[in-house]
């Protein structure tokens, strides 16, 4: 194996994890479960919530996927595609509501591309336990201030480290999707 195929994040992910498109109430289900203990129980971003889900409005308008250990067949994390709702030509997503006053229009701007073609790549959601790298298992996220680049450094506008994001060709290609937010 050469360097350049051991350095390559891809075929990492790939020897320990496969993405699974979650076509079945079954595995919807778990992606639900999933972004519950992430987003409600560790984070406490959403109230914990009796039915042990994190679900929203935008869940039915999605196409789901999750990601599963392939040594023991545990589901690790989760993520969607919202897409447009065809028939409400006024329909915003998610982003576009919350950062309505800070979008940077020079990097994307939704109102103008085709509204049918572009859809929104949220809840990313993966276990604790699979989230931490060695030193970072005090911390909420391996995140630090300047993660997101600086005056040096500026933020990539395409992020090339989360291999999950390779499920989407697939789920763009069967929702005419050709903007990713």
């Amino acid at each position: 194996m050469s360097l350049l195929e051991m350095l390559d994040l891809g075929e990492g992910f790939k020897k320990y994890f496969e993405v699974i498109p979650a076509l079945t109430p079954a595995l919807k289900e778990q992606a639900f479960r999933i972004r519950h203990s992430v987003y409600c129980e560790d984070l406490k971003f959403e109230p914990v919530r009796p039915d042990g889900r994190e679900t929203d409005e935008y869940d039915a308008n999605s196409l789901h996927c999750l990601v599963r250990n392939v040594n023991n067949g545990e589901f690790v994390g989760c993520t969607r595609l919202i897409l447009m709702r065809t028939d409400e030509p006024l329909y915003r997503l998610p982003f576009e509501k919350s950062c309505e006053m800070t979008l940077d229009r020079t990097i994307v701007d939704p109102g103008g591309l085709p509204r049918h073609r572009i859809g929104e790549i949220s809840r990313f959601a993966v276990l604790s336990k699979y989230r931490r790298r060695k030193g970072e298992q005090g911390e909420v996220a391996g995140i630090a201030d300047d993660s997101y680049g600086d005056a040096k450094r500026p933020r990539s506008r395409i992020s090339r480290s989360r291999s999950i994001w390779a499920s989407y060709p697939s789920h763009c290609i069967m929702a005419s999707i050709q903007f990713l937010c």
